[in-house]
């Protein structure tokens, strides 16, 4: 009876040793991320050309500890692009990305992490009539046409063209 009673007692004892140890080392870790967290910048340093997959890509990690993993993850397809361990360096350029909506997650060995969107667009430029304001259509005349000039970030209308 003595040595159920005493079996009991240290394992609820080892129980409660490996709970606090949990809860120090969590509580450890959350204020490590809370004083230190791991920050980073991420930039689209060469567009995509006409819906390609030629875009690149710039990470710097400004603080954070070393090694850390990467995970970008595309957010229409919800896919994962990258998904890279052990990197040792703090800043690296990535190849390959098409126009669309990425997030970017950075874990480091301490295990804080640090997510940040971007937006990649292209750099493509659609050029079109909007319409024909010549007067008569006679072929030895001046033609007025109104061209519209637009890609992702802007649009321009009312560029003539005269013949």
């Amino acid at each position: 009876m003595i040595t159920i009673l005493l079996l009991g007692y240290l394992n609820r004892l080892i129980i409660s040793i490996l709970l606090l140890t949990s809860f120090f080392t969590n509580s450890q870790n959350f204020e490590a991320c809370t004083l230190a967290p791991t920050l980073f910048t991420v930039q689209n340093t060469l567009k995509p050309t006409c819906n390609s997959s030629n875009g690149v890509v710039v990470v710097e990690i400004k603080r954070g500890m070393a090694p850390f993993n990467l995970l970008v993850t595309d957010k229409i397809t919800n896919s994962t692009v990258i998904n890279e361990t052990d990197i040792k360096i703090n800043s690296f350029g990535l190849n390959s990305f098409s126009p669309g909506k990425y997030e970017f997650k950075i874990t480091s060995a301490n295990g804080c992490t640090s997510t940040q969107a971007l937006n990649i667009i292209s750099s493509s430029i659609t050029l079109g009539v909007v319409k024909d304001e010549t007067i008569n259509c006679n072929p030895k005349e001046e033609r007025n046409l109104v061209y519209g000039f637009s890609s992702q970030s802007f649009f321009l209308e009312r560029f003539h063209y005269l013949k």
